[in-house]
């Protein structure tokens, strides 16, 4: 498996469904091929309002099905890098799917299978409605890519078979680790931007920013980078690159464009 640190940030952007309703304090353990989950209060549309109900977990491809008493709700996380994981563990997420907008937030989230493990300290990402769609889907992107903020205190990704090279001037080494630190990110009326260390910057912070327009027809979500730097210095070159080699396969990338492919 390979990811890249603009992988990583721009998958955030790939959204995908999520339900109507709220849950706090979910903590999810996961295990090849069931697991198990509980809540402080889980009111979900369709699925009923409960208080310390106890769940049944699938791993569907980076979908975690939530079971109990015979119904299901489903959480996308697939842009956490748990699509094949074999365990997953969740700690102490909640969540907000409402008229004022759509929240999420969690702990701890750590995920691994054979050859590579992520985790993933105090996430969370707002969306302010400004209108609501009748598909679901179109609802979450276009309110998300209207408004909203993203922020991850750290990243930590590890895989047996990628290596990963330094992003700054002449400075060379490779790793089987990629490490991100305070990653903030805004999309404002389609505009995006961040900022974020790594230690394949050396701890020197990284700044970016672009336009970002969802193509209905095509169900493609089109980025345009402006820039990406390192201090004085423009990495985007370098880090297109980069992304060109390790892009997942539902990524398109042709500076300064990446294509992100929502039927893939």
């Amino acid at each position: 498996m390979k990811k890249l640190i603009a992988t990583i940030l721009l998958s955030t952007l790939s959204f995908a469904s999520l339900p109507e309703g709220q849950f706090s304090n979910l903590n999810a353990s996961y295990e090849t091929p069931m697991g198990s989950a509980t809540a402080d209060y889980l009111n979900i549309d369709g699925f009923g309002t409960y208080h310390n109900p106890e769940l049944s977990v699938e791993n569907k491809d980076g979908l975690l099905v939530f079971g109990f008493e015979g119904k299901e709700f489903e959480i996308d996380l697939s842009l956490f890098a748990v699509r094949d994981a074999d365990y997953i563990n969740v700690q102490d997420m909640n969540f907000s799917n409402s008229k004022r907008g759509i929240d999420l937030s969690f702990y701890n989230l750590n995920a691994s299978s054979e050859g590579y493990s992520t985790d993933i300290f105090k996430g969370s990402a707002e969306c302010k409605r400004q209108r609501t769609y009748t598909d679901p889907s179109d609802d979450l992107i276009m309110n998300c890519l209207n408004t909203s903020e993203v922020s991850v205190s750290s990243f930590s990704f590890i895989s047996e078979s990628s290596s990963f090279e330094s992003l700054i001037g002449e400075k060379s080494f490779e790793t089987s680790q990629i490490t991100l630190d305070n990653i903030q990110m805004t999309i404002n009326r389609g505009y995006v931007y961040g900022s974020f260390s790594s230690n394949l910057s050396f701890g020197m912070s990284i700044s970016f920013s672009g336009n970002i327009d969802y193509q209905k027809d095509n169900e493609m979500i089109v980025v345009e980078v402006e820039d990406v730097r390192a201090g004085f210095f423009s990495i985007r070159a370098k880090l297109f690159t980069e992304l060109e080699a390790n892009a997942p396969d539902n990524f398109l990338v042709a500076e300064p464009y990446i294509y992100i492919d929502l039927r893939k």
